[in-house]
Formats: C-alpha cells, structure tokens, sequence
C-alpha cells in the first residue's frame, strides 16, 4: 500500500473517531468548568451542657470552578432551616479544593418560641450554601471505614496526673518542690525518671519496696528537701497510696 494510499485510510475512518472524541472530552471539561457540584460530610457533637449540635462540616468542590459560600444551612425535614454560620466576605471554595468548617454549639433550638429538636440522623438533615445567586444543595458524602481489611489495633492509654505510664512502672512519687506539683516514676528495676531532676536516681540492687522508699527519702534528706510527698505503689494500670511524708 502506497503513503498516499495509508494517509487516505488514516483520514477516512479515523479523522471521525479522533473528532468524536474530541468533542466528548470538550464537552466534558466544559460541564466540569461551568457546572457545580459540592459535597459535604458533617459531625454531629453533643456537649455535656449544650444541645446536639452539627459541630463540622467538610466542604469538597468537585468541579474545575470557584464557588463563593455566603452562609451554609442545615435543613431539616425538608422544611426547617437553621443557618449554621454566615460569611461576609464569603469563604472561597477553589477548584477540587476541601475545606473544614467548625460551628459552635448552642444551647437549644426553637421554632417560633417553641423548642425544637431535630433529628440528625442521615435522610432527616440537607446542607445547603448559599453561593450569592441561589441557595445549593451539598451531596451528603459518607466516608467508609477503609480500615476493615486490618485487624485494628487498640490504644490502651494510662494515666497519672497527666502522665502516661506503662507496666514497668513500679511506682509513682508524687511530690511538691518549689511550691510546685511533680510526678517521678520508679521502674520495676528501680530507676526514678520522668519528673525527677535529682541525685541519685536508682536504688541500686535492692527490691523496691514503701520501706526502701521511704528509708531512700529520709536518707537522702528529700524529706526535707520536699514540702510534701505522696508514694503510690503501681498495679497496672490501677494504683494505691502506700506512703506519706510524716508531718
């Protein structure tokens, strides 16, 4: 087959195909350019003094355009609106871009002087924003628990006035120097850190007991270096008083 003869092939049944598909991806950038879509994802908090409230909103533009939100709104049952906050200048919502907005809480809700208490539940509330020409209805978005192919790991967090300890913790030291409140943790193999900026800071060989403790601070004048000190012997993750500086 001659060049000629190829370019004719090439012209007569592919120039269509290329054409066509042309067109759709001009059309379908040009819905993406002037088209608008946002979804929006929302928490639900509850406060141990406050209603339930809508406490976040996570606004994602799916299009190639910029919208500006004047307002966003949660309507409930179709009908009741409750404007959760109002922007002036308006936020600016970029192309594919997403956005977190917080609310804060309130302490109720009411329709014409009476209370309301509206469900939050999914198909009981709607977000809309306001883009300056017309209020828009945000598609609800749902994230998945992406997790479920894992065997989930569990965190196991204890706690001691502010400090996370372990079960190599034997004991804590609870003590006030300097008119200020300190924690030191005494390991299972008797070294004292955390809060503990002192010497020394093991009790060498021996079996730590409230006894060696409290020899150990009577020894080394912590008795009176310390205006006050509590020891707690560690069970983990439960803990009892067993010594007190004697008064």
């Amino acid at each position: 087959m001659e060049f000629n003869q190829v370019i004719g092939f090439l012209n007569e049944y592919f120039r269509p195909l290329i054409l066509i598909t042309a067109s759709c991806f001009t059309i379908f950038f040009a819905f993406q350019k002037f088209s608008k879509k946002i979804t929006a994802q929302s928490t639900v908090s509850m406060g141990l003094f406050s209603d339930k409230y809508i406490s976040n909103v996570v606004l994602t533009n799916k299009r190639d355009n910029v919208v500006s939100i004047w307002s966003i709104c949660a309507v409930f049952d179709k009908d009741n609106c409750l404007e959760l906050d109002k922007f002036n200048p308006p936020i600016i919502l970029k192309s594919y871009e997403t956005i977190s907005l917080p609310f804060p809480k309130y302490s109720s809700l009411s329709i014409n002087g009476d209370k309301y208490k509206p469900h939050f539940i999914s198909g009981k509330v709607e977000l809309y924003i306001d883009d300056g020409n017309k209020m828009m209805k945000c598609e609800q978005q749902f994230k998945s628990d992406n997790l479920d192919i894992f065997t989930k790991v569990s965190k196991n967090i204890a706690t001691f006035n502010g400090h996370v300890f372990d079960d190599t913790v034997g004991y804590f030291i609870s003590y006030f120097y300097e008119e200020k409140s300190h924690t030191a943790f005494v390991s299972n193999s008797g070294f004292i850190s955390n809060e503990w900026g002192f010497s020394p800071n093991h009790f060498g060989d021996e079996v730590v007991t409230p006894q060696l403790i409290d020899w150990f601070m009577k020894h080394h004048d912590f008795d009176k270096i310390f205006s006050n000190y509590v020891v707690f012997k560690v069970n983990y993750p439960n803990y009892k008083e067993v010594l007190s500086k004697s008064v």
